[in-house]
């Protein structure tokens, strides 16, 4: 009989261990906590409302949002935040290099448990070729974004141009050579890109299927001639004077957004942020309609992969002090909380959000009068069926970002030759591999 009770009291002692480990049950009486959310958002811009919209579901659970930069700086202060271990429960992670970094350096939870235990069907909710870290999950998809041109219709008008469906770069900057108008101060230039040195690159990474920053062997792919032709062809508009030139803004600051929408630009290659600010008349007075057309490619019959897609990752501190409240704030948005978003420029990953409510919220009623509706599915939305690119590479991801930093500065500013600069692009970067193999 000594023995039975024995036995029976190691085995509830298991199960209650068992219990101890396991995800709490979802449920709308899960136990009070506070959480503090990192975003680069504040909480008027709609933050609060996502908020709001959890807290109806789970009113004994407090989200504290904290916003950060989503630069250098900002994404520092939050790597260090993680690891001191507290004041960070569940953060954005804005691009999937950053989530792979913070993912190798061990600061993000295993969600794997609480999707099994939820029944969470990752694929029919979000989609494919989500991140993992050696098989599991360790952040989900809220919001993804895509990079397009956007243009002005009524200079198109003027100039006798229609939007294109598809077009080379070489398109792109003849389109560029017939908007350009006018000197000095009230200058209109036919095209203003992109400010990060990386993406002045989009055009020739928007050709590859997956992984663009590498070969096949997995040395880098800078050597490729189309890297030289985006980075010829950029030095050269720029010298003709039809590309805002990147030396100008930096002593302005002045931002793509910002020529585009004040009418100092016709055409700009941006991200679907841009659309948030159509509507705002009182910072950006302007009385054209906005066409919207696919990045160009480097030649003629090159494919043309999504650059967007998956962007704003949500991850769980792995020191987090409330899994369970943090793991339902997750949960939400990245379901039906992800519609807030709209708000602040990224688009739903979700894929039961309503894209046919999605204009309106964004341009309100009169759609129409501020964008080609058509075109903004098309493009935007992806209405047309653009492939996405894969990118599940990313070996010394930092030390070729910084190469890419330093290289193209230098080639901008004029201090090295396009000859030299594709040359050091290529051998730094195969060391940065190499050295991190």
């Amino acid at each position: 009989m000594k023995s039975k009770w024995i036995a029976w009291l190691l085995a509830l002692t298991m199960m209650v261990g068992m219990i101890a480990v396991m995800p709490a049950a979802a449920s709308g009486a899960a136990e009070p906590a506070t959480i503090y959310f990192w975003s680069a958002w504040t909480p008027e811009a709609g933050i609060q409302a996502v908020i709001d919209g959890f807290n109806a579901l789970y009113p004994q659970i407090e989200v504290i949002p904290v916003q950060f930069s989503n630069n250098s700086d900002g994404n520092l202060k939050v790597d260090t935040t993680l690891a001191m271990g507290t004041g960070i429960d569940v953060f954005f992670n804005y691009g999937v290099s950053r989530l792979d970094a913070r993912a190798q350096a061990g600061l993000l939870m295993d969600l794997d448990p609480y999707i099994q235990r939820d029944g969470f069907d990752v694929a029919a909710e979000l989609g494919e070729n989500i991140y993992q870290k050696d098989g599991a999950y360790v952040a989900l998809p809220a919001t993804s974004n895509a990079y397009c041109v956007f243009l002005n219709k009524t200079m198109l008008d003027e100039a006798n141009l229609t939007t294109p469906v598809s077009w080379t770069i070489d398109e792109f900057y003849a389109y560029a050579r017939q908007l350009t108008k006018g000197e000095g101060d009230t200058k209109v230039y036919g095209a203003d890109t992109l400010r990060p040195y990386y993406q002045w690159l989009f055009m020739a990474s928007n050709c590859f299927a997956e992984n663009p920053w590498y070969k096949e062997d997995g040395t880098s792919n800078f050597d490729h001639p189309y890297y030289r032709k985006v980075l010829e062809l950029k030095a050269e508009t720029e010298a003709e004077g039809i590309q805002y030139p990147y030396i100008e803004y930096v002593s302005s600051k002045i931002s793509t957004q910002d020529n585009f929408l004040n009418g100092s630009a016709a055409m700009a290659i941006y991200g679907n942020s841009l659309t948030r600010n159509l509507t705002n008349l009182e910072k950006y007075p302007h009385d054209f309609k906005v066409e919207v057309a696919p990045l160009p490619v480097a030649e003629d019959g090159a494919l043309n992969y999504n650059l967007g897609g998956y962007y704003g990752y949500i991850g769980v501190n792995a020191n987090t002090e409330s899994p369970e409240a943090s793991w339902l704030f997750t949960k939400y948005i990245i379901t039906e909380g992800s519609y807030g978003f709209l708000k602040v420029g990224h688009l739903p990953t979700w894929k039961q959000t309503d894209w046919d409510s999605v204009v309106t919220d964004t341009f309100g009623e009169n759609a129409e009068e501020f964008i080609n509706v058509e075109q903004f599915k098309d493009v935007v939305l992806n209405r047309a069926g653009m492939p996405q690119q894969v990118n599940d590479n990313f070996t010394a991801n930092a030390e070729i970002n910084e190469i890419l930093n330093t290289e193209l500065e230098s080639f901008i500013y004029g201090i090295s030759d396009l000859d030299t600069t594709i040359l050091n692009l290529k051998t730094k970067a195969d060391e940065a591999i190499a050295n991190a193999q």
